[in-house]
């Protein structure tokens, strides 16, 4: 007869199998900032606001969108973060050898951070190895303390 420990490793191994499949459903968002795909690439929209409690403005759909964020120049400390009409901005370079569409989208976000307001902007056809200047406005609440920036590259869908 086996041992009680030898009857009870198969019982053992049901939870660790379980646990171990439940992190592969591939439901969930990546780290990226798009939402997951079932091929695992991120979706060609900016991210959403889960938490907002008032609208915030669409972002133009990419087709083929991959992250732009090192084609741009920003510095995120020149965002006011102050109530009113708010503008930031930066500038483009598109390393790639054909033009390009990016949709840059820019969230005041308060110390929990939630997102207070959102401004997106499209620049359509940036010539490779060429800078482009970009801005993005919004209509901030008070409360907003830092601001982030999601860009994409990519081909605007038609």
């Amino acid at each position: 007869m086996r041992s009680v420990a030898a009857r009870s490793a198969p019982m053992l191994l049901v939870p660790v199998v379980v646990m171990a499949l439940a992190g592969c459903s591939g439901g969930d968002d990546d780290d990226r900032g798009g939402a997951a795909t079932p091929s695992g690439t991120p979706s060609a929209t900016a991210p959403t606001a889960a938490t907002t409690k008032r609208p915030l403005p669409a972002a133009p759909e990419l087709v083929d969108a991959t992250g732009g964020t090192d084609d741009v120049g920003w510095d995120p400390a020149s965002c006011p973060t102050a109530a009113g009409r708010q503008r930031t901005s930066g500038t483009l370079t598109n390393p790639t050898k054909r033009a390009a569409d990016y949709v840059l989208t820019v969230s005041w976000l308060d110390e929990a951070s939630e997102t207070l307001a959102r401004g997106v902007t499209l620049v359509k056809r940036a010539r490779p190895g060429v800078e482009t200047r970009w801005k993005v406005q919004a209509t901030v609440p008070e409360g907003a303390s830092t601001c982030i920036a999601n860009v994409l590259r990519g081909t605007l869908a038609t």
